[in-house]
């Protein structure tokens, strides 16, 4: 956090009062520009906004069978 705070675009993003959300990552042991065994960070600012909803499209309707008719063998 510290080295995040002496970064100017960083600070920029963490003092900024538009964003209301942060998520920050990590990763260990990374391979990273030539590097072994790097330590990632990242942070990700942003704001939510209200969802728009969209109504579904209405189901089809599902015809019923009618009843089978049961016929009667009638022994004679």
């Amino acid at each position: 956090m510290d080295s995040w705070l002496h970064s100017a675009d960083h600070r920029e993003n963490i003092l900024a009062p538009d964003f209301k959300e942060l998520r920050i990552g990590y990763l260990s042991n990374e391979a990273f520009k030539g590097y072994v065994g790097a330590v990632l960070w990242s942070q990700q600012f942003g704001v939510r906004t209200a969802a728009t909803v969209t109504a579904a499209p209405p189901k089809a309707a599902v015809k019923q069978r009618p009843p089978r008719k049961r016929h009667r063998l009638h022994h004679r």
